[in-house]
């Protein structure tokens, strides 16, 4: 009961201090539109940390995985404004996919997880947007010279394949 008494002392005590720093100083503190990714990414890692902090109960993997790339998916998209979202969608598979797959490797690696972990990976993988997402990332990067040269050297290895067996 104690514990219980502290921490929402101590918790009052930092909302009240925070509220006073925005009400009276020039700090600009981030708001609830921006840091609502937190009510996803908090719970996930204490899903995360209860396991691996006692190895027992590996089925929180599966929430806390999902939970936290989400919390920090969102957290990036809030940073970039959404500007990224049509990107960023097959992450969405790719935190289920993860939250079974460490439930795969910490528990009995029950190899009826690996068929759902394969199909969300595949088709998040294999979509058509994830191409873009690939190639934004190299326009963001600066990097857009990489696909034409891997198509010359592609080119130049079969032409140097095929001169070999002439």
């Amino acid at each position: 009961m104690k514990k219980t008494n502290s921490f929402w002392g101590i918790l009052f005590i930092i909302i009240g201090i925070v509220v006073l720093l925005e009400r009276y100083t020039s700090i600009e503190l981030p708001n609830i539109g921006q840091l609502w990714p937190l009510f996803l990414l908090i719970p996930g890692l204490i899903f995360e940390i209860s396991y691996f902090s006692t190895r027992k109960n590996p089925g929180v993997l599966v929430p806390g995985g999902i939970l936290t790339i989400l919390g920090l998916l969102f957290l990036f998209e809030i940073m970039t404004n959404w500007g990224y979202t049509k990107y960023t969608w097959p992450v969405y598979l790719l935190a289920v996919a993860f939250g079974l797959l460490q439930l795969y490797i910490f528990d009995k690696r029950d190899s009826g997880l690996l068929i759902p972990i394969g199909i969300l990976t595949i088709v998040a993988i294999s979509s058509y947007t994830t191409f873009f997402w690939g190639w934004s990332i190299l326009h963001i990067l600066k990097l857009k010279w990489i696909f034409p040269v891997v198509l010359i050297v592609a080119g130049l290895l079969i032409l140097a394949q095929n001169s070999r067996k002439a």
